[in-house]
């Protein structure tokens, strides 16, 4: 039983660390393009609402 929840919680933590770094990649993407020009806030929109749902 023990061992069940201990999996559980490793298996939590490693999907949060996932999350983590897709959200820290996509705020790195977006940053860069958004300081260049490239992006306008209006124009990321579209690109957030693409990502999928965690």
């Amino acid at each position: 039983m023990r061992g069940d929840r201990v999996w559980l919680i490793d298996f939590e933590h490693r999907e949060i660390e996932e999350e983590s770094r897709t959200f820290a990649e996509l705020c790195d993407t977006l940053l860069l393009k958004l300081i260049s020009g490239e992006l306008r806030i209006k124009d990321a929109e579209p690109i957030i609402e693409s990502m999928p749902d965690e």
